[in-house]
């Protein structure tokens, strides 16, 4: 709970300090200039740092006692969309060909995620956990961007957020998947545990803005009863 008032509140100011506005960004609910991480963010731990060196030897311990499942469940999570984040949770039927609105609305919403990590993972810099120790196995090579934050994290928590606001019946659920998608980060050696929090942040962060803009909020209820209707829940 302390942790959910804390998030709140870091929100609640970026709301206050970067009010809504017009922008020349391309952009279609929310902005990186409305999310701007180099601010809105503590800075990445240094690579000599205490914490870099706990959440690498976190990473290591992950990655020993990772069952088979468990890294082709983080493998598989590699895949940045709403359906591979909640098909789990809210059953069979949540896929992209049943949910046509829905698939377009959260790509949108994907692509604004895109400018504003890409913003923070440029500010950093940080290096990759394999980068800085050779017992840490990525499941994926070499992955060219920073660490800080996680992209698919900051998707994972955005994506939670919305979705939950459309099946509230399932929102601890959705939530503890996204939690989950974060952790696969790790799982797999790209990521660390405050990359994982920062994407916590940044996603949240980035729908409370998304939720102001009234196309979003025209697009929303369009996905949110196609979604219902699908899954039966209306």
């Amino acid at each position: 709970m302390a942790k959910r008032t804390g998030l709140l509140a870091l929100v609640m100011i970026a709301l206050v300090f970067f009010p809504v506005q017009g922008f020349s960004e391309d952009f279609n609910f929310v902005s990186r200039t409305q999310v701007d991480l180099p601010i809105l963010l503590a800075p990445a731990p240094s690579n000599s740092s205490a914490q870099t060196q706990s959440e690498i030897a976190e990473i290591i311990q992950i990655q020993k006692m990772r069952s088979p499942l468990e890294e082709a469940t983080a493998v598989s999570d590699n895949e940045l969309s709403v359906f591979r984040l909640a098909s789990d949770v809210l059953g069979p039927r949540f896929k992209p060909e049943n949910l046509p609105l829905t698939a377009k609305f959260f790509q949108r919403l994907k692509s604004d995620l895109g400018q504003i990590v890409h913003a923070g993972k440029d500010c950093w810099n940080r290096p990759r956990p394999y980068a800085l120790s050779p017992e840490i196995k990525s499941c994926f090579g070499v992955v060219p961007e920073g660490s800080y934050p996680s992209g698919h994290s900051t998707f994972g928590f955005m994506s939670a957020v919305v979705l939950s606001g459309m099946v509230p019946e399932k929102k601890a659920e959705i939530f503890d998947r996204a939690a989950q998608y974060g952790r696969s980060r790790m799982v797999c050696g790209v990521h660390y545990h405050s990359d994982i929090d920062a994407g916590r942040i940044a996603g949240t962060a980035a729908a409370a803005f998304a939720m102001q803009d009234p196309d979003f909020r025209k697009e929303f209820e369009g996905a949110k009863k196609e979604i219902r209707t699908t899954l039966g829940l209306e």
